[in-house]
């Protein structure tokens, strides 16, 4: 990796940071995150709610927008809100799975 470009780890460790205020657990192991694409600098990520109704969408997607700048070489973000596949349970990180005893 070049020394400008945008760590993928870097951005994940960022979406961990982010805590759906619901649920109260980042939105990266709670599975909203459908994915990361990174190029020349500009970040996209598509993601989910848990509810299209959630009273803190515009929160906290301004949220992920503007603090994925503050990652390392990032220049520019970009969300892309998506609703299929919808989210459910089973999106989860088996770590939040095994938290939540829904893994044994």
């Amino acid at each position: 990796m070049e020394a400008d470009e945008v760590d993928k780890r870097d951005v994940i460790l960022f979406l961990r940071g982010i805590v759906d205020p619901e649920l109260g657990m980042n939105i990266y192991d709670l599975g909203l995150i459908y994915g990361i694409d990174i190029d020349d600098g500009h970040v996209t990520v598509t993601l989910t709610l848990t509810r299209a109704t959630c009273p803190y969408a515009g929160i906290l997607l301004e949220s992920v927008k503007r603090g994925l700048l503050t990652v390392e070489n990032v220049t520019k973000s970009t969300l892309s809100l998506v609703w299929d596949p919808p989210w459910d349970y089973e999106h989860l990180s088996d770590a939040i799975k095994l938290q939540c005893g829904l893994l044994e």
